[in-house]
């Protein structure tokens, strides 16, 4: 599959890192959404069905957790990868929450987009 093909969805309540990981993404050829709180991100994940979330885990009205772990526990949105994003400073506790909720992924903020896009390329091999 063409990386024009792959669909991003971004969650994040802050601007500017949609900002700056939208036009990355968008650089490297992948289609992109965005959502600033988790109930627009799950409908979002129903309608587009995205291959990869990259998921904040401090959203509005819907943790990233909780997020995360619908995507996961539903048969029609499992197979979409969750990339995991923090700014929380309680790395193990926060990582091992992540997980347990079936996050592939998990980066600290602050981040380099390059590593960012890096482990976008794994998973979507």
């Amino acid at each position: 599959m063409d990386k024009k093909d792959r669909k991003i969805l971004v969650v994040d309540d802050e601007p500017n890192i949609v900002k700056a990981l939208v036009f990355t993404l968008k650089k490297h050829g992948y289609e992109t959404f965005e959502a600033i709180d988790g109930e627009t991100a799950l409908d979002i994940v129903q309608k587009e069905s995205p291959d990869l979330v990259l998921l904040d885990v401090m959203i509005p009205y819907i943790d990233g957790y909780e997020v995360c772990k619908r995507i996961k526990g539903d048969p029609k949105t499992k197979q979409i990868h969750v990339i995991m994003l923090t700014a929380t400073r309680i790395q193990t506790i926060d990582s091992d929450m992540g997980f347990e909720c079936g996050a592939d992924e998990y980066i600290l903020k602050p981040f380099s987009l390059s590593d960012v896009m890096s482990r976008v390329g794994e998973l979507l091999q």
